[in-house]
């Protein structure tokens, strides 16, 4: 991963956590995402239901229409993609409550 290239995270006592930042990026990525509910619907593409889905390559939010890379939320039909702050912001933060209340959870 090219966020690894020349990089180290310090914590707060300025010790070295780790040399992989990436890794320690996914991993936070997939704590979060462990919050989060697996299906959902979304006023900006009621036709289905979104699965929350990990891509293995970058991918673009269909809302915001930026590029994405880790979780997100996608329509198997139409390959419609949500970010999960696109996604889940009426409901919650992404990062915060992911039980918040935005469209209709499943």
């Amino acid at each position: 991963m090219a966020l690894d290239a020349g990089f180290i995270v310090i914590g707060p006592s300025g010790q070295t956590i780790t040399r992989n930042p990436g890794s320690l990026l996914m991993f936070m990525m997939d704590e979060m995402a462990k919050r989060w509910h697996k299906k959902l619907k979304h006023e900006l593409h009621d036709e289905h239901e979104f699965s929350l889905t990990h891509p293995e390559s970058v991918y673009c939010c269909n809302g915001c229409l930026e590029t994405g890379i880790g979780w997100y939320f996608k329509c198997e039909q139409c390959y419609f993609s949500l970010h999960p702050k696109c996604a889940l912001k009426k409901h919650e933060e992404a990062n915060d409550d992911p039980k918040g209340n935005q469209g209709i959870l499943l």
